[in-house]
């Protein structure tokens, strides 16, 4: 073995060990701003690139479904039966179909309605599954149980097979299809609101 191999290591200098000199005021103060919880969400949403790119391009189409029926000078129902299987040009962007209908008011026409349903399919399942599940959440018990019970048996029904009964019993509408989608979409929304009040 080599002499170097028996020769201790220098000992470490004791200012490495010395404690750090802090202003007990600099160490409270806060670095980062205190944000509420409404600034924090706008925060994280504008800093997401995708999120914000998502958000506008939902705005757009909102936008484009409410005000394109309203000021084309074409409307969605009118038979024109002058101008029939058009194709695409400067006068109808996407053309007409086999009655002479503009196609572009029409794509439009039927995004207002996918618009409202969805919107007012959402709000109603709000509505209803805080309610439920707050119930659920604040009585608990035998109540909570009862209600559980009811709520696992309509999430257990096949959503097609709602929708067909529904259309069987009910003429075929707008409201129908909303009924449908909130015969069962309101049970996740209860089940969180009853686990954040238990």
């Amino acid at each position: 073995m080599s002499e170097h191999a028996h020769a201790n290591p220098p000992a470490p200098s004791p200012e490495l060990f010395a404690p750090i000199q802090r202003d007990p005021a600099e160490a409270e103060r806060m670095v980062r701003p205190s944000l509420t919880a409404w600034q924090d969400i706008r925060h994280r949403l504008t800093s997401n690139r995708l999120a914000m790119t998502g958000f506008w391009l939902m705005i757009a189409l909102m936008l484009l479904a409410i005000f394109v029926p309203i000021f084309s000078p074409f409307d969605h129902y009118t038979n024109d039966l002058q101008n029939v299987n058009k194709p695409p040009d400067g006068t109808h962007w996407f053309g007409t179909d086999d009655l002479g209908r503009d196609l572009f008011v029409r794509t439009w026409k039927g995004a207002q309605a996918s618009l409202f349903v969805g919107v007012a399919a959402a709000l109603i399942d709000l509505v209803i599954g805080i309610v439920y599940g707050g119930i659920m959440g604040y009585y608990g018990g035998k109540v909570d149980e009862i209600m559980n019970r009811f709520a696992e048996i309509l999430y257990a029904i096949p959503y097609l097979l709602i929708v067909i009964l529904l259309l069987v019993v009910m003429e075929p509408s707008l409201g129908t299809i909303i009924v449908a989608m909130c015969m069962t979409g309101w049970i996740n929304m209860a089940w969180i609101v009853r686990g954040q009040i238990m």
